[in-house]
């Protein structure tokens, strides 16, 4: 499996390399439902662990996780409304899947909520969450939840273009010897978790309906496509040649064919 280089997320929202003090304050309603979904999510890491007769599947325990973060129990209504209950949920899973640390330790992304997660929590964190993976690929869940994370934080473009520059980044870095190349297959996990967050955060019937879905089962296949078809692993040079550059018309075609991939997605039917 690819390493995950994480560019794009020490870009987004944050060019914040030289940042001085302490990460800015979250809003309190949003501290409180990231820390009700983390809850949720060693909970569920917890009982994936203890299972012994018929232990989840890398791909399942995503799914797991997915529904821990989004479904709320009773115990959570004190998070009354519905766009924050998201907001820190996806921001929570995204804390709790991130196996690089980059995300919890960035100012202005998951560090600001970082500290909500208990020293014993960190701890014991690897060994609970495992390896979850979207069809397959850790990497890809890992992919989709930053991104969807990063879409409750900034404009879902600018998380877009982040992504982009990660995977240019990591083609330059292959061409040095020591980078996973561009990968239109991991650009396709971060547009199917951009994608779903900004669904989620419509707050209208599409979002009740996708939260519905999640909580009687759906999960990361239902929301990110088949990608393992797409070009990955290449160089600078070699993307240039057969690509062009972001602007080219062929790249273009390959992001709208992953565009309608999403939209043909059985979770959005």
């Amino acid at each position: 499996m690819k390493s995950f280089g994480l560019g794009w997320v020490c870009a987004l929202l944050w060019a914040v390399a030289a940042w001085p003090e302490d990460p800015p304050p979250a809003p309190l309603l949003l501290r409180d439902a990231v820390r009700a979904a983390l809850d949720r999510l060693y909970a569920s890491g917890r009982a994936a662990e203890n299972v012994e007769t018929q232990p989840l599947s890398a791909d399942q325990r995503f799914d797991a996780y997915l529904r821990a973060a989004l479904v709320p129990g009773p115990e959570d209504e004190a998070v009354e409304d519905a766009k924050t209950r998201v907001r820190g949920g996806l921001i929570a899973l995204a804390l709790f899947l991130d196996y690089t640390g980059s995300f919890a330790a960035n100012p202005l992304a998951g560090g600001a909520f970082a500290a909500l997660e208990t020293a014993a929590e960190r701890a014991e964190k690897d060994q609970v969450r495992g390896k979850p993976e979207i069809r397959g690929r850790r990497d890809w869940a890992l992919h989709f939840a930053l991104s969807a994370a990063g879409a409750c934080q900034a404009p879902g473009e600018f998380v877009s273009r982040m992504g982009l520059e990660k995977e240019l980044s990591d083609a330059r870095r292959k061409e040095g010897g020591d980078g996973s190349g561009f990968s239109f297959g991991d650009l396709g996990a971060n547009q199917a978790g951009i994608a779903f967050a900004q669904d989620l955060l419509r707050g209208n019937e599409r979002a009740r309906a996708l939260l519905e879905r999640v909580a009687v089962g759906a999960g990361g296949a239902d929301f990110c496509p088949e990608l393992k078809d797409l070009p990955e692993g290449l160089t600078l040079a070699e993307f240039k040649a057969r690509y062009g550059g972001p602007e080219d018309e062929r790249c273009r075609a390959v992001v709208r064919e992953i565009g309608r991939r999403i939209d043909r997605c059985e979770g959005y039917r």
